[in-house]
């Protein structure tokens, strides 16, 4: 009776824990989802500027 209480309590924090590791995987690829995109937004519009820029120069 105790080692099947053991093995479904065991068992119950496997799945917690196996859930928690998955939304922490999930919210942190979104993170860096949105850093990368943030990063690649500010290049272009760098990028942008600088060919403004060159044109009123030149």
């Amino acid at each position: 009776m105790t080692y099947n209480s053991t093995m479904k309590t065991a068992a119950v924090i496997a799945v917690i824990a196996y859930r928690i590791i998955l939304w922490a995987v999930r919210i942190l690829w979104y993170c860096f989802k949105a850093v990368v995109n943030i990063i690649l937004w500010l290049l272009r519009a760098l990028f942008w500027t600088m060919l403004f820029l060159t044109r009123i120069i030149l």
